[in-house]
């Protein structure tokens, strides 16, 4: 059987390919991770920058609905209002 430690440059030479080896494969490794990282980073940056968009339109129609909303209770206090003198208007005219 062949002993590694009467033999130390190729022990060492061996360790060193083996190490060489091991530090190319992670840094190729890493590199490819981090491109697809930063590919699923920007879909995920671009997603968000739609859903400012769209919130930012829904907050704009948020106010038009309020808008809106008071004009139809401006109005409907004049139809109150123009109902309660209707009514008024009958009784005085009912009642002399």
């Amino acid at each position: 059987m062949l002993n590694l430690l009467e033999y130390p440059p190729f022990f060492f030479f061996s360790l060193l390919l083996v190490i060489a080896a091991i530090i190319i494969y992670f840094t190729y490794s890493f590199k490819v991770l981090k491109v697809v990282e930063n590919k699923k980073l920007n879909l995920i940056y671009s997603k968000i920058e739609a859903e400012k968009k769209i919130a930012k339109e829904f907050k704009n129609s948020d106010n038009d609905v309020v808008v809106f909303n008071n004009k139809t209770q401006i109005k409907l206090q004049k139809i109150k209002v123009g109902i309660l003198n209707i009514d008024f208007t009958l009784r005085e005219l009912i009642h002399h």
